[in-house]
């Protein structure tokens, strides 16, 4: 959300928390400027440290964005980690950000779905 606001220029964001299938899913989407998910270098910390965190506690992270599209955020987190004997998925050593393409742009959010970030 801080992104969102030094840097998106966005005029809304959905924020979407929801338990589903033993799970936390969270959804953050904004109309905003979006960004090169494959041009995200060295340096730039907050998506890999999200993901990091993510992984952590079991869970998934993803980035959907492309310049001019807005960005989608989305973190999945289980209800019950696994037991110590159970492996963890291959995705733990995936690169530091699991970036993935341009999303179509969000459009159309009904006012009960998204916040004003200008009055």
């Amino acid at each position: 959300l801080t992104n969102i606001h030094k840097y998106a220029e966005a005029r809304w964001i959905r924020v979407s928390l929801r338990r589903a299938r033993g799970r936390i899913e969270l959804e953050i989407a904004d109309d905003g400027r979006g960004f090169d998910v494959d041009g995200v270098g060295a340096g730039h910390h907050g998506l890999a440290g999200m993901r990091h965190r993510m992984l952590a506690v079991e869970g998934s992270f993803e980035v959907a964005s492309a310049p001019g599209e807005g960005t989608l955020v989305r973190a999945v987190l289980p209800l019950q980690r696994r037991a110590a004997a159970e492996p963890r998925p291959a995705a733990t050593t995936a690169p530091a950000a699991r970036l993935v393409g341009a999303l179509p742009r969000p459009r159309g959010a009904r006012r009960a779905d998204a916040t004003p970030l200008h009055s």
